[in-house]
């Protein structure tokens, strides 16, 4: 039951948190910035590299499933053409 409050009370603080961003309308940007995700093959770190992307950063996306953390760079609706790296880490069995 105190997670679900934890939770409750941390996206509460979030939204507010983005609540005073938004109004006090300043504008964000990542531009002449290199940006690494690690994770952005999917889940959070694929969102967080669509929302970097959109602020105008350079990506470096590691990952160890590396088909899908280059569907994740050549998304043309998503992602911006800056220069961009994906990087595969392998898992400890594809290295036994």
């Amino acid at each position: 039951m105190w997670i679900l409050i934890v939770n409750i009370v941390l996206v509460l603080a979030f939204a507010y948190a983005l609540y005073c961003i938004l109004r006090a309308k300043k504008t964000i940007t990542f531009e002449g910035k290199h940006v690494l995700i690690t994770g952005g093959s999917s889940g959070i770190g694929e969102n967080m590299a669509y929302i970097f992307s959109a602020m105008g950063a350079a990506l470096t996306l590691a990952s160890n499933q590396p088909k899908e953390v280059w569907e994740t760079l050549d998304d043309p609706a998503r992602s911006s053409k800056k220069s961009r790296v994906a990087a595969s880490i392998p898992t400890r069995s594809a290295r036994s």
